[in-house]
């Protein structure tokens, strides 16, 4: 039951249906916790972080993606904890705290890089590269984004390829 209603809160977040949205994965997040399922939790704070990130807040953003980003680290589960690293560099970004959410990033960064996801490493090496431009390095943006470039052209898929190649 509480993943049916993550999922529906999940499809009312991305129709960009914020009430709806909230309700459910406020319900789902509150029936994860109940039954133990810690990293349905997570996934689910993920997305709450998201929500409250569109709903320009960022500050209770950067709350939700970081206890995300601490469970699936206690979890020993390098994928999504890299994922969720990923995203709250992004909110700190938000937030104008470039120096803050560049470690974020770059962890997610080297973590991809370990597990062998190129295309999960050339999304985290484009959010490096803008977080550098942020701080006014553009020579490490570059070599970051051609980083992801090169990580995104031997990656089997290129969905990606038309942010990267924005961002250079």
């Amino acid at each position: 039951t509480p993943s049916a209603i993550h999922h529906a809160g999940q499809c009312a977040l991305e129709q960009l249906d914020f009430v709806s949205a909230r309700r459910l994965l406020d319900d789902a997040l509150v029936q994860h916790r109940r039954i133990g399922n810690h990293h349905d939790a997570a996934v689910t704070l993920g997305l709450l972080a998201q929500l409250a990130l569109n709903e320009q807040r960022p500050d209770e953003a950067r709350g939700l993606s970081f206890e995300s980003q601490r469970t699936f680290r206690s979890l020993h589960d390098p994928k999504c904890g890299a994922r969720e690293a990923v995203f709250h560099a992004t909110v700190l970004m938000a937030l104008g705290d470039g120096a803050a959410a560049l470690p974020h990033a770059e962890s997610a960064a080297e973590t991809y890089r370990e597990l062998g996801f190129r295309l999960h490493r050339a999304r985290a090496l484009c959010t490096v590269g803008c977080i550098h431009a942020m701080l006014g390095d553009g020579l490490a943006a570059r070599r970051a984004l051609f980083e992801g470039l090169g990580e995104q052209q031997r990656a089997t898929r290129d969905a990606g390829l038309p942010d990267l190649l924005e961002m250079i």
